[in-house]
């Protein structure tokens, strides 16, 4: 590794973030971490994942989290990633977190992180590949965006960039959910994420 600047990065999210399921423990996180790490870049990076947390969850403790480990004076980057659990049925059947209220947090979100001047990079939600519970995350996707735009943040739309449930890595991520809890999966499918992640040129600028 050539001699760089200490960067660090905090990445807060869910369970994908954290990689539930995965039998290596490096999830998406690890894998795109240490992509940049062997490019000569001396990242620190905290994975912050929770499972089962949504927007708002993140939104309450995210900032609290962040200040300790990203110090004044050093390079530092923010990767937020939510929405599944928002968009996970709750109590009598209703998105355990609204629309429009996913739409208010991360604004909440992006605004604080802007005011700390923090270059942020948020990734949307996944697909699951059940069919009800992808239709609310490419909806709320499609409305991430913009919001993201408002605020000068590349967003990288996950959903769609991810295979469908007919191709072969579809049929990988469907094959390792299967053979675990039934919604996450296991090396192949956050092998999938990283790679999506890190040919992101938003990704590659970040920690160019």
């Amino acid at each position: 590794m050539t001699e760089t600047d200490d960067m660090r990065v905090c990445f807060f999210g869910d369970s994908f973030t954290a990689g539930t399921g995965d039998d290596t423990a490096l999830g998406w996180v690890g894998r795109a971490v240490a992509d940049v790490r062997q490019r000569g870049v001396d990242l620190t990076a905290y994975n912050l994942g929770v499972r089962g947390e949504t927007s708002i969850d993140i939104a309450r403790r995210w900032n609290a989290e962040a200040g300790p480990r990203l110090p004044e004076g050093i390079r530092a980057g923010l990767v937020f990633s939510f929405g599944v659990n928002d968009c996970v049925t709750g109590v009598a059947g209703q998105m355990r977190v609204p629309v429009h209220q996913t739409i208010e947090t991360a604004q909440s979100i992006f605004a604080d992180a802007a005011r700390a001047g923090w270059p942020v990079l948020m990734i949307g939600p996944p697909r699951c590949f059940e069919a009800t519970l992808d239709l609310r995350i490419a909806a709320l996707t499609d409305v991430l965006a913009p919001v993201c735009a408002e605020f000068d943040i590349p967003f990288l739309p996950l959903f769609h960039r991810m295979p469908d449930a007919a191709s072969r890595e579809g049929g990988i991520w469907q094959q390792e959910c299967a053979d675990g809890d039934g919604i996450h999966p296991n090396a192949g499918g956050y092998a999938m994420i990283a790679r999506i992640v890190t040919g992101w040129d938003a990704w590659g600028a970040m920690f160019g």
